[in-house]
């Protein structure tokens, strides 16, 4: 119990690190704002989603479930010319339920998404942006186990935990608020490049620039 916190908490720090370290690395003087946008650009964020989950489980096939995500930190800011990046750290877990041919589990991931966007003019006031990027995540996939008609158990799995590097797309409208505020409207498909998550998810974040 006590190595699997230590763990855990390890997964936690390297995630951590990983985002401290390019948050300060995008920070850096060489990155200037296009001109005519302010001189501080960069915006820190809070979202909340709801992902359409499918695991690819190496024992057999699973049920596709919508789950809610409420913990999605976000930082984006401008890098040059009509390109911005943006990072979110998150976090969720939930349930897929079993029968006799689909593998039931509960599913508990942390990650970091990191994506290049553009934005395209689609009419006189709306430009949305459009991007690419990829997933850093870390899965644990416990209580994995079918079970028959009468709720009865068939058959049990061990539980696994995972490290996986996955390709996304997104597409995210902004709305101002206020002065410094703005609302964000995230749509977002993860492909895996192993047995990972694969999610189409959206995502409402609320945005302030400092």
């Amino acid at each position: 119990m006590a190595q699997a916190i230590k763990k855990k908490i390890f997964n936690v720090g390297v995630i951590l690190t990983i985002a401290l370290a390019h948050q300060l690395w995008f920070a850096q003087p060489g990155f200037a704002a296009p001109l005519g946008l302010p001189d501080n650009t960069a915006k820190i964020g809070y979202g909340v989603a709801y992902a359409y989950v499918s695991v690819d489980d190496p024992e057999g096939s699973t049920k596709d479930e919508w789950i809610a995500q409420p913990l999605n930190l976000v930082y984006t800011d401008w890098l040059f010319s009509d390109i911005r990046q943006w990072s979110e750290l998150y976090y969720f877990s939930g349930s897929l339920d079993a029968d006799s041919t689909n593998i039931g589990q509960d599913v508990e991931s942390l990650g970091l998404r990191f994506s290049l966007q553009t934005s395209f003019r689609i009419t006189k006031s709306w430009s949305p942006w459009f991007g690419a990027g990829v997933s850093l995540s870390n899965t644990k996939y416990t209580a994995r186990h079918t079970k028959d008609a009468d709720g009865f158990l068939l058959q049990s799995y061990d539980d696994r935990e995972e490290t996986h590097v996955s390709l996304l797309l997104n597409f995210v409208s902004e709305w101002a608020l206020q002065q410094k505020w703005s609302l964000a409207a995230k749509l977002e498909q993860i492909f895996p490049l192993s047995e990972d998550i694969s999610q189409f998810s959206a995502t409402v974040v609320v945005l302030y620039r400092y």
